[in-house]
This record gives structure tokens, sequence and C-alpha cells, in this order.
């Protein structure tokens, strides 16, 4: 049985992250990853670009984050946003601030930045086997005692001082995230929360194929449960085969599947002129049915949207192509100029694991210590990124997560062997 002081399971990039910091203060580090190749799911991020972090101060950030915000200060600070910048900076993956305080590597290529990652860990002395899946842990007198995984058939044992599990939570199976590191902790003792996909597609009732490819900026979207507004965003639309995405869809995905898996009724409001108020719309709805009122509502709506999205918002808001802005009856006026400020979505469901960006849940926070992200109940497992209850919204927290709690990790890992 080979001997490690510390064992990481999971090459994403908070495992990774893990066991490059504990080799680089010492350690001998293990790292066992599933797949053929570490950071697959990381070269999905940010459309193939690598969202890696968002600048936002910590009090702005800590509201992007669920369930406890004030679970993760602790790994913020210890390995911040700027400093998740210096790091990469350091590995030779420069990068830049987008609109929302996003950042990206300058090269806006994930994979360079996956290769990266592996070249520093492995820089640092990590030893590295591929194509290796953890399936039990030994568990025994408050410790892990070995960890066992398969690799080409075979069934290896493993010791360690310390043994990490970032392994991942459901979502983008294909990738290797299939909730493997939930039942390793349960085993252990572990309580692992309710999981649900979040950063999904929500499904309107009877969507019109003719929406999907619209991409939509600068606009409104608010998020209705059983008619009442509990959210509101700005920003970049997008309807795809799974209904609405892209940023805004998103950012409001994690409380719509909330509400819906409660039973509650939910919808979404699109807002295509949030700039003006519901005044000044209908003020330039008059001017224009003047200088433009004979047009029909297919031509006359090219004033007010992309043409893509006219004739399944006519169809939507119950009029017909030919009729004549001008003509329409006081009913029908009223409809179009509430359909371009609220336009309701009805979601009926919403996009599983296999394309969800990010799992809500996971290895119950009350079980993990925030100073160490050190279990609770065996005192040499610890943990890092999506394994653990703790998500966070579209706009690069995800990683930060992942990298400031496998940071962490990979430190008092290497303190803890030490002791």
């Amino acid at each position: 049985m080979e001997k490690y002081d510390v064992v990481v399971a999971g090459g994403g990039p908070a495992g990774m992250m893990a066991a490059g910091c504990a080799a680089g203060q010492g350690c001998r580090v293990l790292l066992l990853e599933k797949m053929d190749r570490c950071g697959r799911k990381l070269c999905l991020t940010g459309k193939g670009r690598c969202n890696l972090t968002n600048i936002k101060n910590w009090n702005e950030f800590a509201d992007h984050v669920h369930t406890q915000s004030d679970f993760f200060r602790s790994a913020f600070w210890g390995f911040s946003n700027q400093a998740v910048m210096d790091f990469f900076a350091s590995i030779g993956i420069e990068t830049v601030k987008e609109r929302g305080d996003r950042v990206f590597p300058a090269c806006q290529d994930a994979r360079k930045v996956a290769d990266a990652l592996v070249k520093w860990m492995k820089g640092q002395g990590v030893k590295l086997y591929v194509g290796a899946r953890v399936n039990r842990l030994e568990y025994a007198e408050g410790r892990i005692q070995s960890l066992y995984y398969t690799k080409n058939g075979q069934t290896f044992g493993v010791k360690a001082g310390a043994y990490v599990l970032a392994t991942g939570g459901c979502s983008y199976p294909a990738t290797g995230s299939t909730g493997d590191g939930y039942v390793l902790a349960e085993a252990v003792g572990h309580t692992i929360t309710d999981c649900f996909p979040s950063l999904t597609a929500l499904m309107p009732e009877a969507y019109d194929p003719r929406l999907q490819g619209i991409t939509l900026i600068n606009v409104g979207l608010s998020l209705l449960v059983n008619g009442q507004s509990v959210r509101e965003e700005f920003g970049e639309l997008a309807f795809t085969d799974l209904g609405i995405e892209g940023p805004l869809g998103l950012r409001l995905s994690r409380q719509a599947v909330i509400a819906l898996r409660s039973g509650a009724k939910v919808s979404l409001a699109l807002n295509l002129k949030p700039a003006l108020s519901c005044g000044q719309l209908k003020d330039r709805l008059q001017r224009d049915c003047i200088s433009f009122g004979l047009e029909p509502l297919e031509i006359f709506l090219k004033h007010y949207l992309p043409r893509a999205l006219i004739r399944p918002f006519i169809n939507a808001m119950s009029l017909k192509p030919g009729e004549q802005a001008r003509k329409l009856a006081p009913a029908q006026s009223e409809r179009l100029l509430r359909g371009l400020r609220h336009w309701t979505f009805p979601v009926v469901r919403y996009g599983g694991f296999e394309r969800a960006v990010v799992t809500a849940g996971g290895i119950s926070l009350k079980e993990i210590q925030k100073k160490d992200m050190r279990s609770k109940i065996a005192k040499n497992l610890f943990f890092a990124g999506e394994v653990i209850d703790l998500d966070g919204d579209t706009g690069g927290y995800n990683l930060q997560i992942a990298f400031s709690t496998g940071m962490l990790a990979g430190k008092k890992t290497a303190e803890t062997v030490a002791d």
C-alpha cells in the first residue's frame, strides 16, 4: 500500500489548488482524478473562456454566495480574488476585467488555464494518477485510515496523514461530476443536504420554438413567485433549446428552482425597455403611431424589437402581424404596452444536472470547520469546492469558491501532517 502525506480526490480547480498548495509546503502529495485529464469541467466555464473570479469587494461578493457567505469568509480572505489574479499571473496566465467585474484570462481559453494549473501542480511535486476513481474511505477511531481507488480495473489502497475530498457536485456529469464525494462523505458519517441544479435553464410553458437562438442585451428580468416579484436583474438573456438562460436567466434560476420544488407558481417577467418608464414608453408609442401607425405591426415593431423576436412577441400578445398600430383597440394597445415592459413567461420546469453550471447543496457546512475546511467527524479529512454546500451566482463566484477553499484545505492539510 502506497503512503503519502496528503491524498486529494478530484482533479478540478479545487483539488488541483489543494494538491499544489500542500506539495508546495513540502508534503508528498498524490492527486487522484477519475477522468482522463484534470480540469475537464473547468474547460467549459465562461463558455470556454473561463471566468476565473469576480473582482467585487467582499461585501458585494458575499451577496452572491449561497447558502452561508459567512462560512466562506475565512477562505476568501486567505486567498482573495486579487490573490487569484496574482497567482495566475505568476503561472503565466494574465487576466483581464470585463463588465460586471468578471475576470477572464487574457488568452480567453479555459483549456490553457487548466493546462497551466496541471503544470504548476506537477511543478510543485504532486504525483498525479488519472483514470483513478476513489471508491472507499476506511474510517476508524475518528480518522480516515486509508483510501481505496480503482484504476484499469484494479483496486489499490493508499495511506496518508490527511485526505482532501474535492470531487465536485453532480452538474455536467459528462465531465466526471457525478456526486461521488457525497457517497464517500456520507459513509464516514457526514450529512448531505438536499442537492439540486443551480445556474440552469428555466423552461416556460408553451415555449415558442421561434425564440431559440435569440439573445437580448440590456433587458430586465424579474422572478415572480406566486405572483409576487422577489428579484429583478438587468443584463443579457438568451433563449435556448432548454428555455431561458444567459446571465440573467442563470442568476434567477437558483431561487426559481427552490420555488418550483416547493410547489409555488413561478414566472419570469421580461422588460424589453428597462430604460423607459411606463409613462415614457406610452408617450413614445403614441408619437410613433402618428408617424408610423399605418404600418402593420410586423413592421412597426422593428422600431422596438429585434426582427427575430417580433413574431413570437405578437403571438404572445394575442395580436396579428398585419394589424396597423394606429388602429389597435384600447385593450390591444394596453397589451402591447404591457408586453414591452412585462412579458410574462410561466415557468413549468428547469434544466437538470446534465447542463446545470453548478450543484446547490452538498456536504453540510455544520459538519465542516470554516477556519480550515476540516471535517468535524474525521479529524484528518478536509473538503474543498463544489462538494460542500456552498455555491455562487454566475459571474466568477463559483471558481473563486473552488480556488479559495482548495487553497485553504491544502494549506491546513500540510500543517496537520507537520504536527
